[in-house]
């Protein structure tokens, strides 16, 4: 990809607890967060996560667990942001 003139790579993280990706159906693990960053960067590659707090089911716990995550990766960059439960979503017919 950087061969292909990509510079910057960005992941939809959302979490860094199973749990919570579990229940979003994210479809990946934690163990897969880590490589594809990991990769990314090793190819010479900007890396960005996106994080969401505020997931049904979030805890204090589930929400330091996002947090040492993104610490944790090489990202160049971190952003957070609220779950929002759009209309005609799951989440939203789920949301308190």
């Amino acid at each position: 990809m950087k061969r292909g003139w990509c510079t910057d790579v960005a992941y939809g993280i959302e979490s860094g607890s199973q749990e919570i990706l579990d229940f979003a159906q994210k479809g990946i693990t934690l163990e897969q967060i880590r490589d594809a960053v990991g990769w990314t960067k090793k190819a010479g590659i900007r890396a960005t996560g996106y994080f969401i707090l505020g997931f049904p089911r979030e805890t204090e716990e589930t929400i330091e667990q996002t947090i040492s995550l993104a610490k944790e990766l090489p990202l160049d960059d971190s952003l957070f942001s609220y779950m929002v439960p759009y209309p005609g979503s799951r989440l939203y017919d789920i949301a308190p």
